[in-house]
């Protein structure tokens, strides 16, 4: 025990020596071992307790491993050294050569080869980190990642919830403790990574922001704002003090650590080679050089490179990859086709100098659409990782849901993750949207006849909004000239309604009821405007909510006099109601809301919302009085977080940018809804010394 407390300190074992003879020399020399003279930090009274220990015979030791303890802990604990040494210098001289006789002949036999060994590499070990239930993180919202791990891998920083679930914040794990602590100043946080020393944190806002906070408390420091596309964000902190970040779309940025200032552009992609996006970058230490992933939208293709900071200079590190994570080992971690790997990697001549080996197999990945593009995974420079692992719940079903919450389910057992339901204006079909392995499509289910049909065939439909008819159907569409939408009637002709080609997304939109006008959200990164298409003589489409707060899933009321809409210009998403085109303008939730949805008599709005800090769905009655609306209060009809099947907690609708996640009948008593499990995390995984299962030769 004393051997081992001596390197744990030290580093180095107390006798070390390049053979066996060499080790043994030392120990018969009866050698003066001090801890605290090889490591000045060591207390006077470790020291003396480690000397004890390791005296040569087994009186002038510890009786009790009780009694080494005590010394441990007791500050005025001191051992003489020299003066045990005397008194016992001939027995210790006729022990020892005892032993000597011993252990020289297990070494002829051979037995005594862990003498001049290396000492055996640390085994790998894996531990179950629980989060508290108050605190569980915070997964799902878009493709990222939700955790970071420090330097040393001692501290664990994860996107987590708040109680009431209205928003996320950063909350820092310890490993070496069993609680949790908030890190203040990091409302609304996502993409969280270190600084090199470990004491600072870096995020991103959706609202636009850089920001980095200290890990021992204080306010959070704004380094930039207006970024567009930040909530996609991933930073990487340099040694010299800088952080790369990539955005949405286009190249990687450069920008100081201490005070933020202007920003350098250092990469931008390369269009005539079918390049899209710079993003996750990750900083080699040593090498002054970033690993970045390079994604080929049309092609649907990743590849790594890496770039020298000084020189601009890039290499082409893995084809087929993404999600680069360097390994002070040496070695490289990425992801291919949903598959962690790791190949060995000079990081001098930034090359992959070896295969690739599967890592581990139940990371679980994220993103909106079920694509899990993204692993929840981070390294720390010594190696540890920390990940969340996959969790296998029940499939995400559709389902009828009364008023007071009950749910029935209906329609077909999905794949992959449901969006966006919406009823037809006769309340025949329900339209939906489903997302699995990067790929979307539109179904269409028959409530009558209970058969189910897929309405797009490419791979690329969703955010389906029903033409006032009831045949025909506005879907987004994604082909190699961009995002556009098209007009689908439900034997699967289409027109062309809103041309793409532009690198803008264009989804959630709603009919006026005389199919005069068709409103739709357009969005470029985090900016999130409004337009209206007219359908008669003038096909003009033109913006009609394009402030810079983000605004989208516009509904028009059954008389079409009306919109309702989600913006954050209070500085988080609620839903407000205007005339239309223009005038009057009421806010609708008061707490935070999404997804506005108008029953079909004009009589009450619906939206996602909070009651009492629960995750609702509320709703607001209307009461028309001429040229002008006056709205009740917010009311809850039920909470969408309910226990499932099998206990767990699941989650009905799911409103977000992308529109509502639940649609009602015509009769208003039914809504429309799909049901899967909590997507928020309530362990993390940590592996240490993981890395020298790559490193330990193979047995002979």
């Amino acid at each position: 025990l004393g051997c081992v407390l001596y390197e744990m300190l030290v580093g180095d074992p107390p006798y070390a020596g390049s053979t066996a003879q060499a080790v043994l020399g030392k120990i018969i020399a009866g050698k003066h071992i001090s801890a605290t003279e090889e490591r000045p930090s060591v207390p006077a009274n470790v020291d003396a307790a480690i000397r004890k220990s390791l005296e040569k015979l087994s009186a002038d030791r510890f009786t009790s491993a009780q009694e080494f303890a005590k010394a441990l802990a007791d500050p005025g604990f001191r051992h003489g050294f020299e003066a045990v040494a005397g008194q016992h210098r001939q027995g210790a001289r006729t022990l020892v050569a005892a032993a000597v006789g011993f252990v020289l002949g297990m070494v002829v036999a051979g037995g005594g080869a862990w003498l001049v060994a290396r000492p055996a590499a640390p085994l790998p070990q894996r531990l179950s980190v629980v989060l508290p239930a108050d605190r569980p993180m915070s997964t799902g919202w878009a493709p990222g990642r939700s955790l970071a791990i420090s330097p040393n891998g001692r501290d664990v920083v994860y996107v987590g919830s708040d109680p009431e679930q209205q928003g996320r914040l950063l909350v820092v794990r310890s490993l070496g403790s069993t609680s949790v602590r908030d890190l203040p100043g990091t409302a609304g946080a996502v993409q969280p990574f270190f600084s090199p020393d470990g004491e600072w944190v870096g995020f991103f806002t959706p609202l636009g922001e850089l920001k980095k906070v200290p890990m021992g408390g204080g306010s959070s420091v704004t380094l930039a704002d207006g970024i567009n596309g930040s909530q996609w964000g991933f930073g990487a902190w340099t040694d010299d003090a800088t952080i790369v970040f990539s955005r949405n779309a286009g190249g990687l940025q450069r920008i100081s650590a201490d005070d933020g200032g202007s920003q350098q552009t250092i990469t931008t992609p390369d269009t005539t080679r079918g390049e899209d996006t710079h993003h996750r970058p990750e900083f080699i230490p040593g090498a002054g050089a970033i690993l970045f992933e390079i994604e080929f939208t049309q092609l649907r293709d990743s590849r790594i490179d890496a770039l020298i900071l000084e020189t601009g200079e890039r290499h082409i590190v893995v084809e087929n990859a993404s999600s680069p994570h360097y390994l002070s080992s040496g070695h490289l971690l990425f992801q291919r086709d949903e598959t962690l790997l790791v190949a060995p990697f000079d990081a001098d001549r930034l090359e992959v100098t070896g295969p690739a080996v599967p890592l581990i197999d139940d990371v679980r990945g994220d993103g909106y659409d079920g694509s899990g593009r993204i692993p929840q995974l981070a390294v720390s420079r010594n190696g540890t990782l920390a990940y969340t692992a996959t969790v296998v719940g029940p499939p995400t079903t559709l389902g009828l849901v009364s008023r007071d919450g009950q749910f029935e389910a209906f329609g077909p057992q999905l794949s992959g993750v449901s969006f966006t339901p919406r009823v037809s204006p006769d309340g025949r079909y329900v339209a939906f949207g489903i997302g699995a392995q990067g790929e979307r499509e539109v179904l269409v289910h028959d409530v009558l006849r209970g058969a189910t049909n897929r309405l797009t065939q490419e791979g690329t439909g969703s955010s389906p909004a029903w033409h006032p008819n009831g045949r025909e159907l506005a879907v987004r569409t994604s082909t190699e000239s961009g995002e556009g939408i098209v007009l689908k009637d439900l034997n699967g002709a289409e027109r062309s309604l809103v041309p793409g080609g532009d690198g803008l997304i264009r989804r959630n939109a709603s009919w006026s009821s005389d199919g005069q006008f068709f409103a739709y959200t357009v969005q470029d990164g985090s900016q999130h405007d409004i337009w209206v298409l007219p359908t008669g003589d003038d096909t003009s489409p033109r913006a009609l909510l394009d402030g810079a707060a983000a605004e989208h899933s516009p509904q028009f009321s059954p008389n079409g006099r009306w919109l309702a809409y989600v913006s954050d210009e209070s500085g988080q998403r609620e839903v407000y109601v205007r005339s239309f085109p223009q005038g009057e303008r009421l806010p609708v939730s008061t707490d935070g809301g999404q997804g506005p949805v108008w029953s079909s008599d004009g009589e009450e709005l619906f939206f996602q919302g909070f009651y009492e800090g629960a995750n609702s769905l509320m709703v607001v009655s209307v009461t028309a009085e001429g040229e002008t609306l006056r709205l009740g209060t917010p009311t809850q009809l039920f909470d969408l977080r309910v226990p499932g099947p099998t206990g767990a907690i699941v989650q009905y609708g799911g409103s977000n940018n992308a529109g509502p996640g639940f649609d009602i009948f015509p009769d208003g008593q039914r809504f429309v809804m799909s049901r899967g499990p909590d997507r928020r995390v309530g362990e993390i995984v940590i592996v240490t010394n993981w890395f020298e299962e790559f490193e330990r030769p193979e047995p002979n």
